[in-house]
């Protein structure tokens, strides 16, 4: 059984009050972020299987097939590396306007040290990634994420919103779904 998590970091170069500032968009109308329908009132647990087409418990070079299905990156273009101390294979890709009008994101794949399969998987947007991006749209993107996630029954103990980092950066939503 894998668990699978799901963060979205949101990394800005402006003081951390201007994010409290800023007012969020009006959601996309033609391309909504695709999520589960809720389970809460079936009873069944939450569960999220994967990021678009890539899967938990798939090995590399299928999800460098699923980065070549939904993003038409092709595997050599797809950044290999070993996060050193946590000994896992991360694998990269920057992809223009995942959510629309937020910019370039960087979206990263790990998979896991022993198993060798997807385990998790960030998306990174801000100036650090696109610096053309204007601040406002990625405040409206990550509060129109952090929205739809929090109405999902994800395990109360692991999730955080809105948790501002040494770096930087802005956890705007992360949970566990089983």
């Amino acid at each position: 059984m894998f668990i699978s998590r799901l963060l979205l970091a949101l990394m800005i170069a402006a003081p951390l009050g201007a994010l409290a500032a800023a007012q969020p968009a009006s959601p996309a109308k033609e391309e909504q972020p695709a999520a589960p329908a809720p389970h809460s009132e079936s009873g069944e647990p939450f569960q999220v299987d994967g990021f678009r087409s890539a899967r938990w418990g798939m090995s590399d070079a299928q999800v460098k097939a699923a980065i070549r299905k939904d993003f038409n990156i092709p595997p050599e273009k797809v950044q290999t590396e070993e996060n050193a101390s946590e000994r896992t294979a991360v694998m990269t890709v920057t992809v223009g306007d995942l959510l629309e009008g937020a910019g370039k994101a960087r979206v990263s794949y790990i998979l896991g040290h022993a198993s060798k399969k997807l385990i998790q998987v960030n998306i990174v947007w801000g100036t650090t990634i696109d610096p053309q991006v204007k601040p406002d749209r990625i405040v409206a993107a990550a509060n129109q994420l952090r929205a739809l996630f929090l109405g999902y029954p994800y395990q109360a103990d692991t999730v955080a919103s809105n948790v501002p980092t040494a770096d930087g950066t802005i956890t705007v939503f992360q949970g566990q779904d089983h």
